[in-house]
């Protein structure tokens, strides 16, 4: 086995794997990474060989040609590599990608498992992984927390950002920079929509959330503010009979 690596991008080169490990099944295969710092004590190339031994149970040779089973595994594998290097998640990350969302359990050669918020396992394959949109929710210290409160078109605009404004205040959890955001967003068909943006670790951003959802509602009854519902005003006409 031989590794090269250029100075412009990173090239691993496995010139024997097919011969050696794949019985001539992927002959030439070289793997092509943007700039990124290699250790050979990593592991990555450790898991590229394991990973290979196992793919070649799913392939056999005829006189004609050689046929691989599971085409979608070296599209896992290759997305395993890409995760394995480039790091855009790793485990213990709150991820959302693929239409799923969880913690990261462990990240494998050709798949990553997550676990749900109610502990369900979800087994994700690295291609589309490794190649569609994703989202860390971990990987940033500090989030924003944007919350919408309500109030009745009689209620006083004023008086309801100063109540949400001093709750904010109350809680040591919420930074004081940025400062917190309250504006009115929109009037709606129902109800004047006030939008609240704060800033907090990441970790708070929840228990923010949901505490502020009960306090408002609290603040707002004991001063007499309305949450109104969505309503219609429903006009009816007597049809006078003809004659």
């Amino acid at each position: 086995m031989k590794n090269k690596i250029s100075r412009q991008h990173q090239k691993i080169e496995i010139d024997h794997l097919s011969h050696d490990l794949l019985g001539g099944v992927w002959p030439g295969i070289q793997l092509y990474y943007p700039p990124v710092k290699y250790s050979p004590s990593s592991g990555v190339y450790e898991d590229l060989i394991d990973a290979a031994k196992r793919m070649k149970k799913h392939a056999y040779t005829t006189e004609a040609h050689t046929i691989i089973f599971l085409s979608g595994t070296l599209q896992n594998f290759a997305g395993g590599v890409l995760i394995l290097i480039l790091k855009p998640f790793k485990v213990g990350d709150f991820i959302e990608t693929q239409g799923h969302s969880g913690k990261v359990r462990s990240i494998q050669i050709c798949n990553t498992v997550i676990n749900t918020g109610d502990n369900k396992r979800i087994i994700l394959p690295n291609g589309p992984v490794a190649t569609g949109s994703l989202i860390n929710y971990s990987a940033e210290d500090k989030r924003r927390v944007d919350m919408l409160f309500s109030i009745g078109y009689n209620d006083d605009i004023d008086q309801a950002k100063g109540i949400i404004l001093k709750l904010i205040e109350a809680d040591s959890r919420v930074d004081n920079e940025p400062e917190p955001f309250i504006a009115v967003k929109e009037l709606a068909d129902s109800s004047v929509n006030i939008v609240v943006r704060v800033w907090s670790d990441a970790g708070d951003y929840w228990g923010i959330f949901y505490d502020m959802q009960e306090n408002v509602k609290k603040a707002f009854d004991a001063n007499g503010i309305s949450i109104p519902y969505p309503q219609s005003d429903v006009h009816m006409h007597e049809a006078k009979p003809t004659s």
